[in-house]
């Protein structure tokens, strides 16, 4: 990832919401894109364009007081039985 790319978390610490990507525009203006996350990146899509990276930052929504867990990625990982038992 690049420096001048931030995520953004919100709901879910597994679950980027999105990503702030810092850019200068044809007269040397800092700007910053405002992305809905994706881990695929030519699947983000542009939300925004804000002048400051708090302003992108804030745009970003909060969850729902009950927001519904996304379905986790199936685990390959190899299972240990706990301590003492065998």
């Amino acid at each position: 990832m690049a420096s001048d790319e931030w995520i953004v978390m919100r709901e879910f610490a597994q679950y980027p919401k999105a990503v702030i990507r810092g850019i200068r525009d044809t007269s040397g203006e800092a700007r910053y894109l405002l992305l809905a996350w994706h881990p695929v990146r030519h699947r983000q899509r542009m939300v925004g364009i804000y002048s400051s990276r708090e302003e992108a930052e804030a745009a970003v929504p909060w969850p729902s007081r009950s927001p519904q867990l996304p379905g986790l990625p199936p685990s390959n990982a190899r299972r240990t039985p706990a301590h003492g038992s065998r």
